[in-house]
């Protein structure tokens, strides 16, 4: 395994990132947020608090961890290793080709940037092709998931 201060230290980033995420909770910190933000683009803001945040954050916890659970279903089904490092190095993996597909504005969706930077990045844990059926998985069942969604919308 790893030495103990690596341990340590991972977990000390761990719960200092955590604690940041979870300021916005307060709304005191949330609002003094807003504020800053308004400071720095010089526009102001006009948002209002009436209660916590913890449901909306809920929300997207919940959500991020079933976006991340089936990422690794899918991996794994394609052989993913399934040591504690490469399972963590999937975890990022799916949320920075979210991320840098997100904020690609040249393509709809991320569409080809998130896939190739998966591709990519996935490269040391599978085969091309599986990298390949991975992200174009990814794709289908996300963009079919959007689209069940957007139809219950309306």
């Amino acid at each position: 395994g790893y030495p103990r201060y690596q341990v340590a230290a991972r977990l000390l980033i761990l719960v200092l990132v955590m604690l940041v995420c979870l300021l916005p909770l307060v709304p005191a910190l949330a609002r003094h947020g807003v504020v800053v933000l308004a400071r720095l683009f010089r526009r102001p803001f006009a948002v209002g608090f009436s209660g916590s945040l913890a449901v909306p954050f809920g929300w997207v916890v919940l959500s991020w961890t079933l976006y991340t659970l089936f990422h690794t279903f899918v991996a794994l089904a394609l052989h993913w290793p399934t040591s504690l490092s490469s399972l963590t190095a999937l975890a990022g993996i799916t949320l920075i080709s979210w991320f840098l597909g997100f904020v690609s504005f040249l393509t709809p969706s991320g569409l080809g940037v998130r896939e190739g930077i998966v591709v990519l990045l996935a490269s040391p844990y599978l085969s091309t092709t599986d990298a390949i059926v991975y992200a174009v998985v990814s794709r289908v069942v996300l963009t079919l998931l959007e689209l069940i969604v957007l139809a219950g919308i309306n």
